[in-house]
């Protein structure tokens, strides 16, 4: 029998449902393989205890919102987020990580990144979202692109990979500037 989760976002590829402590396990394969984490703005290896400590952290803080990235076979590839939420500017900062390494480069991520778009703007009522990518990153910087992110601005040479210094791209998108994807009908908001 397969298990059903609870769909908050869903999108035409895949939806989000909230992050699960029954997932730890995969989280933790994920954060400590170098070339899914390569990519990632954080600093692995964890060991068990701290990706537990981590999630812990994580689903407790009130300005966090994280979802699992779920096939509509139910197979769970990664996780997404809005963090650092400040309800008084309106902003937040989005985070995706696809950690099954099968599924990159088949448009999940840039479905998951318009769905967060729309779980922004619709339901928690944002201004802008902005994201830090490494410029090394070229695949993230082309499904940011396409879910409608403009580059700001760059951090130069702040990332040390593979023997040479790599800038971090500063990108955001604004609500009253955003296009609303033409699939927006065939992505459902799910209230919570």
């Amino acid at each position: 029998m397969i298990k059903k989760y609870p769909k908050v976002l869903i999108g035409e590829i895949c939806y989000l449902t909230p992050v699960s402590s029954e997932f730890i396990d995969k989280y933790y394969l994920w954060i400590n393989d170098p070339e899914v984490t390569n990519t990632l703005i954080i600093n692995p290896p964890m060991i068990l205890e701290q990706e537990e400590k981590w999630f812990e952290l994580l689903i407790s803080r009130k300005n966090t919102y994280l979802f699992n990235i779920m096939t509509n076979d139910n197979k769970i590839i990664g996780n997404t987020g809005m963090h650092n939420i400040n309800s008084v500017d309106r902003n937040a900062d989005f985070g995706i990580m696809i950690g099954e390494k099968d599924y990159w480069g088949k448009g999940y991520g840039t479905e998951v990144t318009k769905l967060m778009l729309i779980y922004g703007f619709y339901h928690l009522n944002l201004h802008s979202i902005y994201l830090n990518v490494y410029s090394y990153n070229k695949k993230g910087i082309r499904a940011y692109e396409k879910a409608g992110y403009k580059q700001d601005g760059v951090i130069r040479q702040n990332k040390f990979y593979k023997g040479v210094y790599k800038d971090t791209i500063l990108m955001s998108v604004i609500r009253d500037e955003w296009e609303v994807p033409d699939t927006l009908s065939k992505l459902n908001l799910l209230d919570r």
